[in-house]
């Protein structure tokens, strides 16, 4: 306050204390409306583009073999295990199929292979991965609800009530 006063006059330190509590309310408000707010829709199109309506129709980007993954992890509310994932091979095989335009289809099994490989924690990257992208996308607070859950070793699974989910895809 010393090095204020003798730089700045009392109204210019005034003012610069009213801009600072407008900027202070300003943030509560939005933190609070952050963590009030309601999850977006999760609509995924023909495309196969991951889009949230509710957030102004914003696109999370994801490479083909995270959104096939991502894809599957919806499809199973219950929860998945990781380390049981070669169990649902298949159906991620076909989801990657659809999703991936440019690997055949031995490249696709080759690399669920590799996903699926419990000795390898290639599935774990993916995961983080497909955070990354949602946290980038619409910030550190709001997530939450479309993100992998769930501990090492315990099942993971997807959060947002599935009434919230809209696939047009086949």
């Amino acid at each position: 306050m010393e090095m204020l006063k003798g730089n700045l006059s009392h109204s210019e330190i005034h003012h610069a204390f009213e801009i600072m509590e407008s900027v202070r309310v300003k943030m509560i408000y939005v933190q609070n409306f952050k963590q009030e707010s309601q999850p977006s829709k999760l609509v995924i199109d023909h495309r196969y583009r991951i889009l949230l309506p509710d957030y102004n129709n914003i696109e999370i980007k994801l490479k083909p073999m995270k959104k096939a993954l991502y894809i599957l992890f919806l499809k199973h509310p219950e929860g998945l295990f990781t380390c049981r994932l070669a169990d649902n091979r298949d159906g991620l095989v076909e989801k990657y199929n659809h999703v991936s335009t440019r690997e055949t289809l031995p490249e696709m099994k080759q690399r669920i292979n590799q996903i699926t490989n419990i000795s390898e924690d290639n599935v774990s990257e993916k995961i983080a991965k497909i955070k990354r992208a949602f946290v980038k996308t619409i910030g550190e607070s709001l997530p939450d609800h479309y993100i992998i859950q769930g501990g090492n070793a315990a099942m993971k699974y997807i959060k947002l009530e599935r009434v919230l989910v809209n696939l047009f895809f086949g």
